[in-house]
């Protein structure tokens, strides 16, 4: 998109047999949405708690750069974070 913004689908299959999402098969390990600084990943943090959602908490990294992240599961246990750099 030319405003450098990401526009991603899903598509729901019938034909999955019932299990819960493994990121150790091969496929999708976690997907990472993106914010601007660390008071809007604490006001995430803060949503998915009012939504009932485990999580994390912030955590904080240093390798293999600064960056700090929640990470929560979809329905599906599909990892997914909320992430900023710096």
């Amino acid at each position: 998109m030319p405003d450098g913004s990401v526009l991603t689908g899903g598509r729901f299959h019938q034909a999955n047999r019932g299990e819960t999402f493994d990121e150790c098969r091969t496929g999708l390990d976690h997907l990472s949405f993106g914010v601007a600084t660390r008071d809007e990943l604490a006001a995430w943090a803060a949503r998915l708690d009012e939504l009932g959602i485990q999580h994390t908490g912030i955590r904080d990294e240093q390798q293999p750069l600064a960056y700090s992240t929640v990470v929560f599961r979809d329905p599906d246990n599909i990892q997914l974070e909320f992430i900023t750099l710096g």
